[in-house]
């Protein structure tokens, strides 16, 4: 769900015009739902994208290179016009009342939710978690041919997906075909996804620099020229059994290099191939390192006797100077992404000094810049850096930015190290929390306790829940329980994430405490009248993290209820889906509110719940709405809510549309990003390394671009 909702609200035509298009790229607006006031929102925060254009769009346009201005749009229910809109509710009042919506800000638990939901919802290992028959003739996509297909015939086979659907992409891509660059470029993306092709390789590498096509002066679209780039980041291939020859992505890396300091290029397209080698970084290469048997990285003890790695080329080209800043910011996206082993302790000294004193080498840099160095840090650091990140957080020095990526990186240093130092980096941690007050801070900390706490459970320690002092697991029990306004939502989450981790049988008795504890304290958020239906949402969600039975009831319940607030019900199946809770009244419900048209989010997040439990047979009533769908709006959310249920059946239906010129161009696009969406051989999609735990209030134009594409 991390970025399926559409802004589907009117908006003006001068901001339509203005500003940049996610369904170019065979994407849309990832973030939830609603309009951010700008009294809400600081200058560098992500402006909402418009809706799509009306269903005779205007001629292609070409994205500035600079975030546009406008207000936000409200993609779900605008204010009418004369009408004043809602005060705000304060973040940390209290005593805020309960069931009212507030407006959204981004400080709300469901931007983090979008943003990071792919990973714990893994839709896709839950559509082809069947299996078939051993011998079965028919691979699937996301399988492992090793293991035998999977049982349900209605899901994409290899062939299916060679036979129709990158044939009906190559088609998208053909200039000869003149396709709107919105559905030339998505094109790309979905193609990237799915192809093993080599010779697809080289038409993606292609479309970064061609200038020949005469679409207009200069060659293709920007779009497409930057989708392109993109693109090629999105060969990577989590089963070794599907990836490319090593050689051939090392072509692909030196490629992506040769664009990136392409000053004939525009920025975003040279952002964008900086992101493609951050997203090859872990896929096996012939330069300094060597594939295991398990599909990882082998560094040898001395990697420059292989010649220098992506990281250190990445380093080097940080030493150059820059006309745009978003070319750092690319380059520390890139460079946090690559394999830690990679990483030099010089490396880290510059992404130590870049995030403490804004410099970058002997050049000065921006607090996005440096926010940026300071993520990298936290992904790529040891325990020493757990002292640079902390100092980060508490200086007065450090801009708002880099306080916001400091407390997400402590979080991610808990996978690096061990025992005692975990456990300090908890109690240091949650010390230096007690003393800030900006909320995304405060927030995105918290998430960062749940992840030092959960790598305790992995590895079945109990120093964190052990350690002297402050009780970390306790304190997150109360900030769920009865913490402050904004963060309620953010402490469920917390509980949800843990939990998830210990499982329901725990072999550590505290655990199995905590857990019953948090379940308690989960199933009465769910109903708790002191908070608004969206923050209710939170303890859903958390509930199904959590797979607990026990909340079946409570959830129905409130899925079932027409009259109920539409965004909490779409939560509650969504959490029916994760938790696996089935049965036919459980299908009905879900079934029943799906096909609703009261709310486009609520059908959304019903299609998520159904493919969660596995269910194709809304099928049908879907592919007949979208027979009978008389505006791009709802064939959008149709394409979608059909992409996540992953059924076959809507292949030949999506590939109709791309190619009936009668439809509008915003739809056929996005039946591009369907097809890709359905034939994806990720089981995570790879766009999700770059979203996750990212610090999204640093915003910038390439930033908010890439976190909107599907």
């Amino acid at each position: 769900m991390k970025r399926v909702l559409l802004g589907l609200a009117l908006g003006s035509a001068a901001v339509l015009a203005a500003a940049p298009s996610a369904f170019a790229h065979g994407g849309q607006y990832r973030a939830p739902g609603g309009a951010v006031p700008p009294g809400l929102r600081e200058p560098s925060d992500p402006t909402p994208p418009p809706p799509p254009p009306p269903t005779t769009p205007p001629g292609p346009t070409t994205p500035p290179d600079t975030p546009p201005s406008g207000g936000p749009t409200t993609p779900t229910t605008p204010n009418q016009p004369g009408t004043p809109p809602p005060s705000p509710v304060t973040p940390d009042d209290p005593t805020s009342p309960g069931g009212r919506k507030p407006q959204t800000s981004y400080d709300q638990w469901i931007f983090w939710w979008n943003y990071n939901s792919d990973d714990i919802l893994q839709i896709k290992d839950a559509i082809y978690k069947l299996r078939a028959t051993a011998g079965s003739p028919l691979g699937v996509v996301g399988g492992d041919s090793s293991r035998g297909g999977k049982s349900d015939a209605t899901r994409a086979t290899e062939k299916e997906v060679h036979d129709k659907v990158i044939p009906a992409l190559r088609w998208a891509m053909d200039p000869a075909n003149k396709q709107h660059p919105d559905t030339e470029s998505a094109s790309y993306i979905a193609l990237a996804k799915i192809t093993d092709d080599p010779a697809d390789i080289a038409l993606l590498m292609k479309a970064v620099v061609d200038k020949a096509s005469g679409k207009k002066p200069g060659g293709l679209d920007q779009i497409v020229n930057e989708s392109a780039a993109l693109s090629l980041g999105l060969l990577r291939r989590t089963d070794r059994a599907r990836q490319f020859d090593p050689k051939e992505l090392d072509r692909v890396r030196d490629f992506c290099f040769d664009a990136f300091h392409n000053d004939n290029l525009v920025t975003r397209t040279r952002a964008f191939a900086m992101l493609s080698l951050g997203l090859l970084g872990d896929q096996p290469t012939t330069t300094g390192a060597a594939p295991t048997s398990g599909g990882g990285l082998f560094y040898a003890p001395d990697p420059a006797a292989f010649g220098p790695t992506t990281a250190d080329r990445i380093y080097e080209g940080l030493k150059d100077k820059y006309a745009d800043e978003q070319l750092y910011v690319a380059s520390m996206i890139a460079l946090s992404m690559q394999d830690p082993v990679s990483i030099k302790p010089e490396m880290l000294d510059t992404l130590k000094d870049c995030a403490l004193k804004a410099k970058l080498f002997k050049e000065n840099v921006s607090d996005l810049v440096a926010s940026y160095a300071t993520l990298a840090l936290g992904r790529m650091g040891n325990a020493k850096t757990v002292t640079d990140l902390s100092t980060a957080l508490k200086i007065k020095q450090t801009g708002t930015n880099v306080k916001r990526s400091a407390a997400i990186s402590l979080g991610k240093l808990a996978q690096r190290v061990d025992g005692v130092e975990r456990a300090n980096l908890a109690l240091e941690l949650w010390r230096t929390l007690e003393s800030v007050k900006e909320p995304s801070t405060r927030n995105f900390g918290i998430i960062s306790l749940a992840y030092v706490l959960i790598e305790d459970i992995k590895a079945d320690k109990t120093d964190v829940v052990s350690a002297k002092g402050v009780k970390v697991h306790e304190e997150l029990l109360k900030i769920a329980k009865d913490g402050r306004y904004s963060e309620r939502p953010y402490g469920a989450l917390a509980l949800g994430l843990v939990g998830r981790a210990i499982g329901d049988r725990p072999a550590v008795e505290a655990y199995g405490k905590f857990r019953q504890d948090a379940i308690e304290i989960l199933r009465a958020g769910l109903s708790d009248k002191k908070i608004d239906k969206r923050a209710q949402g939170a303890f859903a969600v958390a509930l199904g993290m959590m797979k607990d039975d026990g909340a079946k009831k409570d959830l129905l319940a409130i899925v079932s209820d027409r009259s109920g607030d539409n965004e909490l019900r779409g939560y509650c199946a969504v959490a029916l889906g994760m938790a696996g809770i089935g049965g036919n009244d459980v299908l009905k419900a879900i079934k029943e509110a799906l096909r609703e048209r009261s709310s486009e989010e609520l059908r959304l997040q019903c299609a998520i719940s159904l493919g969660l439990l596995g269910v194709s047979d809304a099928v049908p009533t879907l592919l007949q709405e979208l027979k009978e769908a008389d505006t791009q709006n709802v064939q959008g959310q149709v394409v979608i809510a059909l992409a996540k249920i992953g059924d076959a059946r809507a292949i030949q239906p999506l590939v109709d549309i791309l190619k009936d010129s009668g439809r509008p161009d915003v739809t056929r696009a996005i039946s591009c990003a369907g097809l890709g969406l359905i034939g994806d051989l990720e089981l995570v999609p790879s766009l999700s390394h770059i979203s996750k735990d990212i610090n999204f209030r640093a915003a910038c134009d390439i930033v908010n671009e890439v976190l909107s594409i599907l």
